[in-house]
């Protein structure tokens, strides 16, 4: 696993839609970029998030199986130490 970076693990039963979208919390006014990353059980990457100001939404078909999902915030050209954010999720 990758420092800075909050790992999110998802099983899936049967075939399902898959949405994420976060929302950062900064009480310091610190601001920078989220995105994510869909890996299936073997490490590969199945799916992107796509840039939504500086928040994302990740939408993606899934298979019976397990999932990780990757977040990572960066701060300019920084990996930041600590992210504050939200996710909302929806597997349907």
């Amino acid at each position: 696993m990758i420092p800075g970076v909050d790992h999110y693990r998802v099983k899936v039963d049967g075939p399902s839609q898959l949405r994420v979208a976060s929302q950062q919390w900064s009480p310091e006014g610190i601001s920078g970029r989220m995105k994510a990353e869909l890996r299936d059980g073997n490490g590969n990457v199945v799916a992107r998030s796509h840039i939504r100001g500086s928040d994302f939404i990740l939408q993606h078909s899934l298979l019976p199986g397990r999932y990780t999902l990757e977040v990572q915030g960066t701060q300019g050209a920084r990996q930041r130490a600590t992210q504050q954010y939200y996710l909302t999720t929806e597997l349907r």
